[in-house]
């Protein structure tokens, strides 16, 4: 019984002397990646020794962590995050040091992506955006300006789900303006129309104060361009009537409208919103040649010589000039109008500038 009891006795000895040497082993290559760093400042130094120490010692923390730290110093993100994991499987104690370093190489790589994305090298700045997610999965700027690149880069069906992601990410009382616009360029790029109108829809429900005037306009031109894509002229004109309604002198609106009403075959109504575009834009060069257009459909002359000639003749008269617009169809179709209108001294001196530019 003492043999059995003394056997018994030095093997628990045995077990504990094992476990101190263990214990001793770890806190070598502790300490001495920690000399490493504090002494020679040598990072690649204390990262050798603590990858020998995960080889001998897999089992303590300190190593991991030390480990995740050096490799935050050499800037080498994945590695950290492989450690810091191995740190985490085995202990909770360093959760919040690990979160601050992990926001901070987030912040580093994030900041160094903006670089190549201000200088529109998108490839390289989504690497970058895309180290950053790695490093904080969750993060809400970052999916948005991945997003942008891949925009650029016409990654379209990736751009849409880190957005969309991004979406769900954000919170809810916060809308972000830019995010929307740029989803609904993804739809209108990849021509989904159905999905353009309703997140143009949607950015138009937005309150007033979140919204500029050209952002607003942009919106109502995709929703009403996607309503024509989806057959339904009567719903795009309906909601260019409305903006109508909201902003009566904004000239766009009526330019728009009436592009559709021609669509329509319904010229007498975009007659009217070509001269509401001239009422509140009088130089708008393209609405005069349109309205001129229909207004030679319907043969009336002195409407169209009032079309032109303020557009022509800078001064409002009919007279000689060395002509400013070159446009050879504009002086043909006032010269046509002029004739019919039995203005026959007005109409040589447009035959005249005509002829001198063919």
């Amino acid at each position: 019984m003492q043999k059995i009891a003394g056997r018994a006795f030095t093997g628990i000895v045995f077990i504990a002397l094992i476990m101190l040497l263990v214990g001793c082993a770890s806190n070598m290559y502790v300490q001495s990646a920690r000399i490493s760093i504090n002494n020679l400042n040598d990072y690649q130094r204390a990262k050798e020794q603590l990858l020998e120490g995960t080889i001998h010692t897999p089992m303590d923390p300190q190593v991991w962590y030390l480990l995740g730290t050096v490799y935050f110093e050499l800037a080498d993100f994945d590695s950290m995050l492989y450690a810091f994991a191995e740190t985490q499987e085995l202990t909770e104690a360093h959760n919040s040091e690990i979160e601050r370093i992990k926001n901070e190489a987030w912040r580093l790589t994030f900041n160094q992506a903006v670089i190549p994305f201000n200088q529109q090298d998108f490839p390289a700045a989504i690497e970058l955006f895309e180290q950053a997610m790695r490093i904080s999965p969750d993060n809400y700027d970052t999916r948005k300006f991945v997003a942008v690149c891949m925009i650029q880069t016409q990654e379209y069906e990736r751009a849409e789900e880190y957005l969309l992601d991004a979406q769900q990410s954000n919170d809810e009382s916060a809308v972000d303006v830019d995010l929307h616009f740029s989803l609904l360029n993804v739809y209108w790029l990849q021509e989904q129309w159905e999905n353009v109108r309703d997140e143009a829809g949607f950015i138009l429900e937005m309150p007033d104060t979140l919204l500029n005037e050209a952002q607003v306009i942009n919106a109502i031109e995709r929703k009403a361009v996607a309503y024509v894509n989806l057959d339904d002229l009567e719903s795009a004109v309906a909601l260019w009537d409305n903006a109508i309604a909201q902003n009566p002198e904004e000239a766009n609106y009526y330019f728009n409208k009436a592009r559709l009403l021609e669509q329509l075959d319904n010229d007498e109504e975009a007659i009217i919103c070509y001269q509401s575009v001239l009422t509140y834009s009088p130089d708008d060069e393209q609405a005069r040649r349109r309205l001129a257009n229909l207004l030679l459909g319907q043969q009336r002359w002195e409407e169209i010589v009032d079309a032109l000639v303020p557009w022509l003749f800078p001064d409002g008269t009919i007279e000689p000039i060395t002509p400013t617009v070159t446009e050879v169809t504009a002086w043909h179709m006032l010269y046509a109008a002029l004739v019919n209108a039995d203005r026959m001294e007005e109409a040589q001196i447009v035959f005249d500038i005509k002829e001198s530019l063919e």
